[in-house]
């Protein structure tokens, strides 16, 4: 088995195709060193190699590829993930906001909008909610501090002139981690702290999206995804996109996420 001494970008492609993956001689294989100097032999091969491999790795023979890989197919698996998280991406910052504005206007409707410093108003039914609840307290005066150190103009303008902060002020200040805290929700959660559900994988997060977001939005999140499948699949031939749908929780009746809302 080779070791893990450093290897320039040739060698780098003779032990691919050693391996079985197909990498073309000539112009082909200076373009797939172009992209190796660009992107990382690490990132694209370790990060996205299991699904193409017909053995892995032992203590005395190299991992072997399946008949047929080539290196566009693993390239194209790395450019859809890094599409599928800018994709992500856009509809988790509107999903944010979505989310800070109904934890704002709920909270302040249940206990007022200056109360989110009162232990009382949180769930503290458990040891563990009380803690989570405290250290919650604690990281919203210090982000507090923090943003009256940076002189944060609407938050020094209302701790200056009214002593406190409105929440749905507060909010756009606070990160999305502290925001799930107020869990006012009711999401499901393990005994060891942990959620239940919507954790496992890619879909979880779609089917959020479509109880949350717009229909707009939902749509456009729809068409975005089914154009990136739809790519996937024609860069693909030794493994189909329907297999990488598979790990990532879509089934073939995904698009009835419209139905959700």
């Amino acid at each position: 088995m080779a070791d893990k001494s450093y290897k320039s970008y040739r060698q780098q492609l003779n032990i691919l195709r050693s391996r079985g993956m197909v990498i073309g001689k000539g112009s082909q294989g200076s373009r797939v060193m172009r992209i190796l100097e660009c992107e990382n032999y690490y990132n694209v091969i370790n990060g996205y190699k299991e699904l193409f491999l017909a053995s892995k790795a032992t203590a005395t023979a190299d991992e072997a590829y399946k008949t047929g890989t080539t290196f566009d197919e693993v390239y194209a698996l790395y450019n859809f993930d890094r599409e599928l998280r800018n994709i992500y991406l856009k509809y988790l910052l509107k999903l944010e906001n979505t989310f800070k504005t109904v934890i704002a206007h709920e909270f302040s409707a249940k206990y007022g909008h200056d109360n989110y410093l009162k232990i009382e108003n949180f769930d503290n039914s458990t040891e563990r909610n009380i803690s989570s609840s405290i250290k919650l307290i604690g990281n919203i005066q210090q982000e507090i501090a923090r943003q009256m150190s940076k002189h944060h103009q609407v938050v020094t303008h209302y701790m200056t002139e009214h002593g406190y902060i409105p929440l749905w002020v507060l909010v756009n200040v606070l990160t999305f981690g502290k925001i799930e805290n107020f869990s006012i929700l009711g999401i499901v959660r393990a005994a060891d702290g942990s959620y239940t559900y919507g954790t496992n994988d890619a879909y979880a997060i779609a089917i959020m999206f479509a109880l949350l977001l717009s229909k707009s939005d939902l749509n456009d999140f729809i068409s975005s995804m089914r154009t990136a499948f739809g790519k996937l699949q024609k860069q693909l031939h030794t493994i189909s996109a329907a297999d990488i749908m598979s790990i990532m929780g879509y089934d073939t009746n995904w698009t009835n996420l419209v139905n959700l809302i």
